[in-house]
């Protein structure tokens, strides 16, 4: 019996003298060697647009994008702090490799609602990343920066830049907005001193269930050995909140 190898490919830039349209037939009976040719040049021609399509992009601000299941070269992280979120529509693990005996660390999201977020507290060489999903995701590795004041609002687990220490107590009141997406949220301070040394310094909220809009007050204190100040946000990808003056 013959075998016959039929695929169907766009080939709106494949041309040639044996090009069937957007259907590629080949009997490998009988084919020759030019027709067999002809054929794998459009099977790699179009596998080549498949993986340009899903390759992962990288900007300036070190956020990387794609899409499925990905292996993506490592990236320098030489900021003393920098962050690390990943979310994505799906559940999702990403896996990194890093140090000289390429200690591998591995961050896994399974909630379909949730993202993770993490920081690295030196400048960190990655060599590689993997990333384990069926749906479309986003990873930050960018610089945690400076901000004016502990006010600061966004959609979905984030790392905060830091803000300069505070000499007297104040209340700051944090809102979480869960009718687009409800969900458990933590709310957590660090600090960190003039050696750059990061501690965890209080949970503002803790692994509250927001369905609709709530609001929570929390104090920040002064810590004499604290130079400033960083929010850890963890809560549903698609979850407003705000943290802001009482």
């Amino acid at each position: 019996m013959k075998k016959v190898f039929i695929l169907s490919l766009v080939l709106s830039l494949f041309l040639s003298p044996v090009a069937f349209a957007d259907t590629v037939a080949v009997d490998l009976a009988t084919a020759t060697a030019d027709e067999l040719k002809i054929a794998r040049d459009a099977i790699d021609k179009r596998l080549a647009e498949i993986r340009l399509a899903n390759a992962p992009t990288i900007d300036e601000s070190f956020l990387i994008t794609g899409s499925g299941t990905q292996i993506l070269p490592g990236i320098e992280l030489e900021a003393p702090l920098s962050r690390f979120v990943a979310s994505c529509d799906d559940s999702i693990k990403v896996t990194y490799y890093s140090g000289a005996s390429n200690k591998e660390s591995s961050y896994g999201v399974f909630n379909t609602r949730n993202s993770h977020v993490g920081y690295f507290d030196n400048p960190t060489s990655i060599s590689s990343i993997m990333v384990e999903t069926q749906g479309k995701w986003q990873l930050d590795f960018s610089p945690i920066g400076l901000m004016d004041s502990p006010f600061v609002e966004g959609l979905g687990s984030y790392i905060t830049d830091v803000f300069e220490a505070p000499s007297t107590p104040f209340i700051v009141t944090i809102t979480l907005n869960g009718e687009s997406d409800a969900g458990y949220a933590t709310v957590c301070l660090y600090s960190f001193d003039k050696n750059g040394n990061v501690t965890y310094s209080d949970k503002a909220i803790d692994h509250e269930f927001v369905y609709e809009t709530e609001c929570f007050d929390t104090i920040i204190k002064p810590d004499s050995s604290a130079v400033a100040y960083f929010w850890n946000v963890s809560c549903p990808a698609g979850m407003q909140w705000s943290i802001t003056a009482k």
